[in-house]
């Protein structure tokens, strides 16, 4: 293994993100998942970039033919240095993935970061010349600086079938010291989502801070960790305004906990206003309910903002609360009712699969869904991703069956986990239940249609209504 990359100039590197298929092949919704280019490798690009190196991005996300694709680019920009990034159910693809590099060209250096990679990163030796552990921006910057791997904070290497692992890394604690993403790398034109979910395309995504201080057992906080840092209300709307200057025609908010500081939140929507943007956003990664206020929700419609999403998780109190959410179904409740007399669509997103879930706790939820006053409900199914309390828990007790990364979907898990309570086909049953009871209301299909004839999106709903097997 190589430990020093220098002579830049003449270097080619090429990003890539894999197909999200999948994350999203078995799930009820993924006709409505939009389409964005990737923030994790346009801010990434620029530190990589910075001492000569020649970058682009393969976005495999809007390939019709990932391999294929991924041949075709390795043949016609033949880059010296590949860059993934992925997450756990992609893990298959990106074996395959190296596999065909390696055979193309076997000098090719491969690297990896993320949220499965920063939590094995010795297993993803096996595959990878080297790996990032945690955020990889100033590891990266270190790496193309010509520093020696052995000094560099954040990686893990192999030399000579020695496997070495530098886990501890630096956390940016001033987010305004990070360089802009680079979106030149990629065709805006490429990335057009369903109008049925989004007002206007090419969407883009933003991140305006980075930590979540809660600790909910099924998130991954590896990467960014519990403490909150936020990019300042200056910084973040110059982002935004850049962004649309590059044709951007909606934002998407992708922070894990945007109005954790509530005054900061409301301070961006204030800015947003002060400069008179044209700016439509959306909050499609969710807003904590606690974190929440009638103040925030109309200063975020008179910026722009036309939908928020709840991490709502349950109906069953008692559920949430063992989940560490930290959060009550009346807070939850009471928050969806201001963000709809404000004007804002509210979405909510639930999961079945809880350690105590039971039939009526699925049931509870349900209800709690419908009854809640929301527009849109997401249901996923627990899912114990590496790097999380709940993985750790279960793998203790014996309850996870299997560690083929491929088989950890959000949405039919079988074969990961053993539930302790529960069979399959009561979880699968309850899933295909919270669709119809949600959907097939009288009350939401009359609504829908009325708001697909004002959008005029009728065509593009009928044809998700059509695609979705209930």
């Amino acid at each position: 293994m190589v430990q020093v990359i220098n002579n830049f100039k003449d270097v080619k590197v090429l990003l890539i993100r894999p197909p999200f298929s999948e994350s999203y092949a078995l799930a009820k919704v993924k006709n409505i998942v939009p389409l964005a280019p990737s923030l994790s490798l346009a801010t990434i690009a620029p530190y990589i970039s910075k001492n000569g190196a020649s970058v682009e991005i393969l976005d495999l996300q809007i390939s019709e033919n990932p391999l294929s694709d991924l041949k075709k680019k390795i043949k016609e920009y033949d880059p010296q240095i590949i860059g993934f990034t992925f997450l756990t159910p992609s893990y298959n693809f990106i074996q395959k993935s190296v596999s065909l590099l390696k055979k193309l060209n076997n000098n090719i250096l491969i690297f990896a970061g993320g949220p499965h990679v920063s939590t094995f990163p010795k297993e993803n030796l096996q595959l990878f010349d080297f790996v990032l552990i945690g955020e990889s921006e100033l590891a990266l910057k270190e790496v193309f600086s010509g520093k020696p791997f052995n000094k560099i904070s954040g990686i893990g290497f192999k030399d000579k079938n020695i496997f070495h692992i530098n886990k501890t890394f630096k956390r940016i604690l001033n987010l305004d010291e990070l360089s802009y993403p680079d979106w030149s790398l990629f065709n805006l034109k490429k990335y057009v989502s369903s109008k049925s979910f989004v007002k206007k395309n090419p969407v883009g995504s933003i991140e305006t801070s980075r930590g979540c201080p809660f600790t909910c057992d099924f998130c991954n906080k590896n990467i960014f960790g519990y403490k909150f840092r936020s990019k300042s209300v200056e910084r973040t709307v110059d982002e935004i305004e850049y962004m649309l200057s590059l044709g951007f025609k909606e934002i998407h908010i992708q922070d894990d906990g945007f109005s954790t500081n509530l005054q900061r939140a409301k301070d961006i929507c204030d800015e947003i206003i002060k400069r008179k943007l044209d700016l439509i956003w959306n909050f499609p990664n969710g807003i904590r309910a606690d974190k929440f206020d009638k103040e925030l929700a109309t200063k975020l419609v008179k910026s722009g903002c036309y939908n928020v999403c709840f991490g709502i998780e349950t109906g069953n109190k008692e559920l949430l609360k063992l989940s560490n959410k930290n959060i009550t179904l009346e807070t939850i409740k009471k928050s969806i009712n201001i963000a709809n007399k404000a004007g804002l669509q509210t979405t909510g997103y639930f999961m079945f699969g809880f350690p105590n879930e039971t039939k009526n706790s699925m049931n509870e939820t349900i209800d709690f869904a419908i009854s809640s006053g929301l527009n849109l409900a997401k249901l996923a199914i627990l899912t114990p991703l590496p790097g999380t309390k709940r993985f750790e828990e279960w793998d203790e007790l014996g309850l996870i069956k299997s560690k083929d990364w491929s088989k950890y979907n959000t949405h039919k898990p079988d074969e990961v986990y053993k539930h302790p309570n529960l069979n399959w086909s009561e979880i699968y049953h309850h899933y295909r239940l919270f669709y119809r009871r949600f959907y097939l209301r009288p009350k939401f299909i009359f609504s829908r249609i009325k708001e697909s004839i004002t959008n005029k999106t009728v065509f593009s709903d009928m044809n998700i209504f059509f695609k979705t097997k209930f």
